[in-house]
């Protein structure tokens, strides 16, 4: 999430470098705050839940009564702010947080200490936010000062936070509200309504509904143990047993994803072992004629958290709900880029639960996997990974390793091609989608200002001149990405072999950008165009970075596919089997062997009722459940899957035309030995599954679905007390 602090402190976005602001000119940031006086200890404490402007000293949360900003949403000559105190964070560059955790923390003025410091006095070693406080604030500052400049002198409240450590430097953070009173006159706004929507699920509403563990007063549901404000239940306490990590008891476990080097794993066929490498950081997926160019890159700093209870140096782990380890926000409607726990605290938005490992909780940042290769832009699309289920594994705090970490995932797929054939190039807006609806690559909707629309879209391997197809160039073909460097450096380039000592980097956009051109970073397509964005990656690629602050158009989805995806630090394998309809079958679905289709059934079961449901939904057909692909390891589970009788993928083999692959290998890496509360440490975790067919059929040809995936994930572990 973005920080500010301006003047006497640097200001430091998440994940990329921070981007220069002009003399004078405000700039906004939203949801975080560091307000501290230096990024090395900037990551101690942050006031999370909050605009802040600024064009000098300290930031300034500033509000009209009445206005969004205000969280009682009355015009009643206050301001309400529900602020939150997040402790020992990740998100700030060049910033570690204390091996020890805090030694205290100081409020001023002390009548706020516990707002600010709720769920956080025993807890001061962990990473973590903690209660959501309210702080009122006078629209005016008094009798006296309003007689004599009535009416335009807002109401203010400095706040203070020092986070102590033992034996080393302070962060010393600073901010003040602002409530500015409402003119006499002046309607005061309504409150913010929800959009109306299908899912009638809503937590807090006192029922029990969907996936909710919990709603309300429910000491049944939880067995006693009590409801949480995000409908989980309160976790039962770990067993009492003797934990021998290294620092203590650990009670999370936090894995931030990295960017991978090298090779982490192989295909094998028939005749040629390691025919194929497979790079770390990198995703496969499909079948042997899969018309993607392979691996989609993996994005970076993704944070997924983790409960665990430790016996010996076994770590039994498990899911983390959205307000144990917090870091949501809202995306979209009246609370955008603001912090929230659930879709009520979002009225038009979404509550997106960026680190949380329960059900429902997003699995890293927007996937973008554009289709490179000639002419396959439109098959381009953007993946939003959610968990369907709790995380459940085991570790090992001595070695660092994980185990059989199982984190089922609900892919939503959009099919999204390019979301900006055109860019604004300078003015106020770079980087700004300019295309013309309804029009697409050529076009210009006026939007740039001072700036100049361009084509966001190709160039002509012969030459470098920009494209939309084959027949703008005059020798060569049009591809959707060009070389960064080297001697073909602006040429047009299918893949890195294009660019001699450089790399080939696409125009594609399946996912909307949040783009750091701009201070504050803003969305760049999608349905929240120009609404700020805390980048959720780096800028590895031109469809980089992502964030869940700016989702992709909902009206590009066709659907979610269930994955069993299960990591692990160690070696993963799978074997391709010979079946009677098809060899080299890696992942078995039941199919028609004439023309090649896969039978959809309820709840993916060979004996449900036929279905024809977008995957993923639910499905009237199955009585509320899901239509899905039914699998199979022979031909005898689909024996009575009339017209499907078949088991196979849709081509044999895995990930490349080079040659047909028998065996899958993926090598992980174990992080070493975990001290509790101590510094993070390097490791791979790895997976190779199997993914379901779209029933889209672009989607499916160009995918080579159904078919098995493979994954190497490199990133930081760190327990946490």
């Amino acid at each position: 999430m973005a920080k500010h602090c301006l003047g006497w402190a640097r200001c430091v976005l998440i994940g990329l470098v921070a981007v220069a602001m002009t003399l004078g000119v405000a700039a906004r940031a939203l949801a975080r705050i560091a307000g501290g006086h230096g990024t090395k200890t900037d990551c101690y404490s942050e006031f999370e839940g909050i605009d802040a402007t600024s064009s000098s000293g300290m930031p300034q949360v500033k509000c009209k009564d009445g206005d969004p900003c205000d969280q009682d949403h009355k015009c009643d000559g206050q301001c309400t702010f529900k602020i939150r105190l997040c402790i020992n964070q990740h998100d700030v560059a060049g910033c570690t947080p204390p091996t020890s955790g805090l030694k205290s923390i100081q409020v001023i003025p002390p009548k706020f200490r516990s707002a600010l410091t709720g769920g956080l006095s025993s807890k001061l070693s962990q990473s973590l936010c903690g209660d959501e406080g309210t702080i009122t604030v006078l629209a005016h500052p008094g009798s006296a000062r309003r007689t004599r400049n009535p009416g335009n002198k807002p109401g203010r409240q400095p706040l203070r936070v020092v986070a102590k450590v033992k034996g080393g430097k302070p962060d010393l953070d600073a901010i003040t509200l602002f409530c500015s009173p409402r003119p006499a006159g002046e309607a005061c706004p309504p409150p913010p309504t929800t959009t109306s929507t299908t899912d009638t699920v809503r937590c807090g509403n006192g029922v029990k509904e969907g996936t909710e563990e919990c709603d309300g007063n429910d000491a049944t549901a939880c067995g006693g143990r009590g409801c949480r404000a995000d409908c989980t239940c309160v976790p039962a306490p770990c067993p009492t047993a003797t934990c021998n990590c290294a620092g203590g008891t650990p009670s999370k476990l936090s894995f931030v994803t990295a960017l991978g080097s090298g090779t982490c794993g192989h295909a094998d066929s028939d005749t040629t072992s390691n025919f194929f490498p497979l790079s770390c950081g990198g995703l496969y997926f499909g079948g042997s004629d899969v018309g993607v160019p392979l691996p989609s890159k993996v994005p970076d700093q993704g944070s997924s958290i983790t409960r665990v209870c430790c016996n010996g140096t076994t770590l039994t782990v498990s899911g983390t709900s959205p307000s144990e380890v917090g870091g949501n926000r809202c995306a979209g409607g009246a609370n955008h880029h603001n912090s929230c726990t659930t879709d009520g605290d979002c009225p038009g938005g979404k509550c997106r639960l960026l680190q949380c490992t329960k059900a429902g909780c997003l699995f890293g940042p927007p996937l973008p996997v554009p289709n490179t290769s000639h002419s396959g832009a439109a098959t381009s699309t953007c993946v939003i990974n959610v968990l369907s289920g709790d995380a459940a594994g085991t570790g090992d705090c001595n070695i660092g390793s994980t185990t059989n970490l199982n984190v089922p995932l609900s892919s939503q797929l959009f099919l999204t091609a390019d979301l900006m054939p055109m860019r604004c190039a300078g003015g106020s807006t770079p980087g700004a989608d300019c295309t013309r609806a309804g029009v697409g690559c050529g076009s210009d909707n006026g939007n740039c200002g001072s700036g100049t629309c361009t084509n966001d879209t190709g160039r002509c391997t012969s030459d470098g001149t920009a494209c939309c197809s084959d027949g703008d160039c005059t020798s060569g073909t049009c591809e959707t990405a060009a070389c960064v460097g080297g001697t073909n450096v602006g040429k047009g380039c299918l893949a890195d072999a294009d660019c001699p000592s450089s790399t080939c980097r696409t125009f594609i956009q399946p996912c909307p950008i949040c783009n750091p051109a701009t201070t504050p970073a803003k969305c760049d397509g999608g349905p929240n165009q120009g609404l700020t964005c805390t980048p959720g990656d780096s800028a590895i690629d031109g469809d980089y970075p992502t964030s869940h602050d700016c989702p992709p158009p909902v009206a590009a989805n066709i659907g979610a596919l269930p994955i069993s995806f299960v990591l692990d630090s160690g070696t993963m394998t799978k074997t391709g089997v010979d079946l009677p309809g098809e060899v080299n079958v890696f992942c078995g679905f039941c199919r028609n062997s004439v023309n090649n289709q896969f039978a959809r059934r309820c709840n993916g079961s060979a004996t449900g009722a036929a279905c024809s449901c977008t995957p993923g939904a639910s499905c009237p057909a199955c009585s509320g459940g899901l239509c899905a692909a039914v699998p199979c390891t022979a031909d005898t589970g689909c024996a009575s899957v009339t017209g499907f009788k078949s088991c196979g993928q849709r081509t044999g083999g895995a990930f490349t035309a080079l040659d047909v692959a028998r065996t899958i290998v993926e090598t992980g890496v174990p992080s070493g030995a975990l001290t509790t509360g101590g510094p993070a440490k390097p490791g791979t975790l790895v997976s190779i599954f199997c993914i379901p067919p779209s029933f889209n059929p672009t989607v499916d040809a160009a995918a080579a679905l159904p078919g098995p995936g493979a994954v190497a994930i490199p990133g930081m572990a760190q327990a946490f007390p």
